[in-house]
């Protein structure tokens, strides 16, 4: 007898994505490399090293090339306006066979894959020590809720698949999307008991999940769901660490490595990175793709904001985003990690909670610390409808071109058809969710495609 098998051990021990086929392995012999992986603890650490690089490499949807998150959710939101080749997400008109769609679709859950692999494989993995199986299974946990989250939020309703078993994931239905929420709960809270409180993990680098950044990615899971309690008070413990966390005071500093704004970041994913955000944005289209910042998010910013004048460049009247300085460094020189979680979107996010728990000196006290470091004076407002569209605004221009959150604001505020129609020509409110890929509904008749596709 046979089962499917993805790669994955070997994805994971070399740190690439360059396996994304299934083949078929005896049992036997995948028992034997599942026992070599966790036959101490150094492999398995190792294998944990490569999910972490999987993300990090630049054909995951997380590794930010052109067809990486930020690119591909700041075209279909209003943050980019020109791509090579992305006409159809520039106008919200994606074809569910598009290869970008395909791709965030299939890195997801080849990430997912791999995480469920090492749950499974340290639970069983006897030689390992108990601290070591813990610590691997709760960053493993937190790297499955983190694209579970990107998934729900990119095409709503998807598998939700917690096992490598090929028997239970080979026909699969869509999961709705608060069943999946809540699993993304349990893994958070479940790690947040593990996991350490400093950055130990990575040597000292900010390169390992901790304690704080399960807090902070819990804190935007809170918030996303409308627990505004809950989302003001794990954002508040996170900022309530200035011994670790502080506001970095130039904006050139914000994506260094290392710096005391990062919550978490990613190593970059070879040997003549820096962060791949760094590369892609520049102007250099005999080169590289050049993606462009629409004049909309360009006109937003006030004319005294140093985030206009030091993370927007300008160049044969384009627009591109400048928060990444360096384009090509040899290792081990780095200088600039890709930064998923850092601590102003955490003031931004307890500032909103606080409107709706009606603290508005509150949450103000919070803009206002995001505006200060832009050299902007002080929002000043008395009313929960003006400084929600205070914080909508600064979230715009604070977190731009970083990891999907101007799209996915939008939609979570039920703002896309206001804002996007307005626009957009060719907008249609089923645009909100991405097509299902056409070649996991060819393979899988239990799935279903999205409204308008």
């Amino acid at each position: 007898m046979k089962t499917l098998y993805k790669l994955y051990f070997f994805c994971m021990l070399v740190g690439t994505l360059s396996c994304s086929r299934f083949i078929e392995i005896d049992v036997p012999k995948t028992e034997l490399t599942r026992r070599a992986v966790f036959a101490d603890d150094q492999s398995a650490f190792a294998a944990l090293e490569g999910l972490y690089a999987g993300m990090a490499n630049t054909s995951h949807y997380i590794g930010g090339t052109q067809d990486g998150l930020q690119y591909i959710a700041g075209l279909t939101a209003d943050d980019y306006g020109y791509m090579r080749n992305k006409t159809g997400f520039v106008e919200n008109q994606i074809d569910p066979a598009s290869t970008s769609i395909t791709m965030i679709w299939k890195t997801a859950y080849l990430s997912i894959y791999q995480a469920n692999a090492l749950i499974e494989g340290v639970g069983s993995g006897t030689a390992l020590s108990a601290a070591v199986r813990e610590q691997i299974e709760a960053e493993a946990r937190f790297i499955r809720a983190f694209n579970y989250f990107y998934l729900i939020n990119l095409f709503g309703d998807v598998p939700l698949i917690i096992t490598t078993d090929y028997e239970k994931n080979s026909l699969v239905y869509r999961t709705p999307v608060t069943d999946i929420y809540q699993q993304i709960v349990t893994d958070l809270n479940w790690a947040k008991e593990i996991l350490p409180r400093d950055f130990s993990a990575g040597k000292g680098q900010r390169v390992r999940v901790n304690y704080w950044a399960v807090n902070a990615f819990l804190a935007s899971v809170y918030a996303y769901t409308d627990q505004w309690k809950e989302a003001e008070t794990l954002a508040g413990e996170t900022i309530d660490q200035p011994a670790l966390f502080h506001l970095t005071t130039s904006l050139d500093s914000t994506f260094l490595a290392n710096n005391t704004e990062a919550i978490w970041q990613l190593l970059p994913p070879g040997a003549s990175y820096n962060a791949p955000e760094g590369f892609l944005n520049r102007y250099n289209a005999s080169v590289y793709e050049f993606v462009s910042l629409t004049d909309d998010l360009v006109d937003a910013f006030e004319p005294a904001d140093k985030r206009r004048m030091g993370w927007i460049a300008e160049r044969d009247n384009y627009f591109y985003c400048n928060k990444y300085k360096a384009v090509l460094t040899m290792a081990p020189s780095y200088t600039e990690y890709s930064t998923p979680l850092r601590l102003a979107e955490q003031y931004l996010l307890r500032s909103e909670a606080r409107v709706h728990l009606g603290n508005l000196t509150g949450s103000l006290s919070d803009l206002n610390q995001i505006r200060r470091r832009a050299g902007l004076p002080d929002a000043e407002t008395n009313s929960s409808e003006s400084l929600l569209a205070a914080i909508e605004k600064e979230r715009r221009l604070e977190l731009f071109s970083e990891y999907g959150h101007r799209w996915l604001d939008l939609k979570r505020w039920g703002r896309a058809d206001a804002v996007l129609g307005n626009l957009k020509p060719t907008w249609a409110s089923t645009a909100v969710w991405y097509p299902i890929p056409e070649a996991e509904i060819l393979k899988d008749p239990h799935l279903t495609q999205n409204s308008g596709y």
